[in-house]
């Protein structure tokens, strides 16, 4: 998945100016967990999931003090080691193997199932970019589609782990189903409501 990610922290900021500095550009993004607040410090190592993405750097761009870049996920990663904390946290990590399909069966059935919510959701979501539309609404690799869902819908920190820390395709699509589920009854009852 291409997400823009505003960067602003000192830590953060040195993180992407060394990915930059290299010739792959290559930048590890984990995240914070959800029970640790940094409104007031910045996080450390211990704060951090072990699970994360590794993200190539597409574009950057300076406003005032915040560094906005667009991040392309490449591969799932585990951390095996932190090795540095300042200027920024550094670590030597393992790329974690493709997703494999269990039950062949059952992962195209969630699919499926997984891809008539985005249409009922879609319909309910007039503000959503036709690119995004075309995205959703296409022959989508399952294992894309729920990253994917992952990345735009609103989860919070856990849910979204989950679906990163998954083993395989049939857990991911799964969590993917569940979360959908979830997020149209709550545009659903929003929308009553309304009524």
């Amino acid at each position: 998945t291409v997400v823009p990610l505003a960067v602003g922290r000192p830590r953060s900021i040195a993180a992407v100016e060394a990915a930059l500095a290299s010739e792959e550009k290559f930048l590890g993004c984990i995240t914070v967990r959800a029970d640790v607040n940094t409104s007031t410090q910045d996080a450390s190592s211990a704060h951090l999931y072990q699970v994360g993405t590794l993200a190539i750097i597409k574009r950057m761009e300076r406003i005032e003090s915040t560094m906005h870049i667009i991040a392309q996920g490449t591969e799932r990663m585990k951390v095996l080691e932190f090795t540095q904390e300042e200027p920024f946290i550094r670590a030597r990590v393992e790329i974690l193997p493709e997703l494999e399909v269990v039950d062949q069966e059952e992962v195209e059935a969630t699919r499926r199932n997984v891809q008539s919510m985005v249409q009922e959701a879609l319909a309910l979501m007039p503000g959503v970019p036709p690119e995004v539309r075309v995205a959703m609404l296409g022959n989508v690799e399952p294992i894309r589609l729920a990253y994917f869902l992952g990345s735009i819908l609103n989860l919070g920190v856990e849910q979204e782990q989950k679906m990163l820390e998954a083993n395989t395709a049939d857990e991911l699509l799964r969590l993917a189903h569940t979360y959908l589920a979830r997020e149209l009854e709550i545009y659903l009852l929003a929308g009553s409501i309304l009524e």
